[in-house]
C-alpha cells in the first residue's frame, strides 16, 4: 500500500525540455560545436550530467565542467521562466493529496533554481517537503533521497517515484521504492522501456496506477 508519493521536477511536473535544450545549443553553438535537437537530447542526456555535457562533445580541457554548468545555468534559467506545468500536473496532485498521499518534489537542480520557478506556480501547498541540491551540477538525487528518507523514516516499501527519465528509475532502485514513468520529458519510450519501472501515457494514468494500489 502506498503511503508517499516522490516527484521529480524536470520533465515530469514541468515542462522544459526545450528550454534545456535551446540553453545546450547556445553553449555549443558559441563553441562551433554540432548543435542537438530533441531525438539526439533523449539519447544522450543522463546524470550525472557531466557525462550528458561529454556526449554533447565537450571535453573540459580547457575549461572545467563548473564554469559550463553556471553558463547553461544562467542560459536554463532564462529560457525556463515561460515553461509552464503538464496540463495534467496539478490535477493528479490534488488527486493524490485528496487520497491522503504524503507528496515530496525531488529534484537534482539547486535549491535557489526550485524555489525561483516554483514562485510561477501555485503548487508549493502540495508538497510535505521538497529535497534539492546545494549547487547547480546536477549530480543526481539518489543520495539526498536516501538521506531524507533515512531522516524522516519513510517505509520504502510504501513509496513511488513518478518520473520521466533512467535516473528515476535508478533513484527508486536505489530507495527500494516503486516507480512510474511517463516518457514526455527527457527521456522517451524507446529509452525507458529496459527501465522495469511501470510506464504511463500521462500524469493522470500515473495516479491511477498509484491509487490501484491504495
Amino acid at each position: 500500500m502506498f503511503t508517499t508519493v516522490i516527484w521529480d521536477w524536470n520533465g515530469t511536473l514541468l515542462d522544459d525540455v526545450d528550454a534545456c535544450i535551446d540553453a545546450e545549443n547556445v553553449l555549443l553553438k558559441a563553441r562551433g560545436m554540432s548543435l542537438i535537437n530533441k531525438a539526439r537530447y533523449h539519447e544522450v542526456f543522463t546524470f550525472p550530467v557531466i557525462e550528458y555535457y561529454r556526449s554533447c562533445g565537450f571535453t573540459f580541457e580547457n575549461e572545467t565542467f563548473e564554469v559550463v554548468a553556471e553558463q547553461y545555468t544562467a542560459e536554463y534559467k532564462e529560457r525556463s521562466r515561460s515553461c509552464g506545468l503538464f496540463v495534467d500536473a496539478v490535477e493528479t496532485l490534488e488527486r493524490l493529496r485528496m487520497r491522503g498521499l504524503a507528496q515530496i518534489l525531488l529534484t537534482a537542480s539547486s535549491e535557489d533554481l526550485l524555489l525561483e520557478q516554483l514562485k510561477a506556480f501555485d503548487i508549493a501547498r502540495y508538497f510535505d517537503a521538497m529535497i534539492a541540491q546545494k549547487d547547480f551540477l546536477a549530480r543526481g538525487k539518489t543520495e539526498s533521497a536516501r538521506a531524507f528518507m533515512r531522516e524522516r523514516d519513510i517505509d520504502p516499501r510504501g513509496a513511488v517515484m513518478i518520473g520521466d527519465t533512467e535516473h528515476d528509475a535508478e533513484v527508486a532502485r536505489a530507495l527500494g521504492a516503486a516507480c512510474v514513468l511517463v516518457p514526455r520529458g527527457h527521456h522517451g519510450l524507446e529509452r525507458l522501456r529496459g527501465c522495469g519501472a511501470v510506464l504511463a501515457d500521462s500524469l493522470v494514468d500515473a495516479g491511477d496506477w498509484i491509487a490501484s494500489g491504495l
